[in-house]
């Protein structure tokens, strides 16, 4: 495929992997896979410090999404073990 700014712009290229690919494989999901973006490219852009500051949203993003998924699944746990009891 032919090098453009849509597919394959020249910063998506910086050595042997493109970072959706590497993201693609690892199976990285929207969040964290935003965050190797950010990370991977910030160097090769305008603005590096507000690439950082994206991928670190994201990343807060995705912990917090992981911290209320942890805790619903042990209020759930909890709950069960109440019901069970009686």
């Amino acid at each position: 495929m032919k090098a453009n700014n849509v597919n394959h712009p020249s910063h998506y290229n910086k050595g042997k992997f493109e970072v959706i690919d590497v993201i693609e494989d690892w199976g990285l999901g929207f969040h964290t896979g935003n965050a190797i973006k950010y990370i991977a490219r910030h160097t090769h852009k305008e603005n590096p410090i507000q690439d950082l500051d994206k991928a670190i949203w994201y990343l807060q993003r995705q912990k917090e999404l992981l911290e209320n998924t942890e805790n619903n699944i042990s209020e759930e746990k909890h709950c069960k073990f109440e019901l069970t009891a009686w």
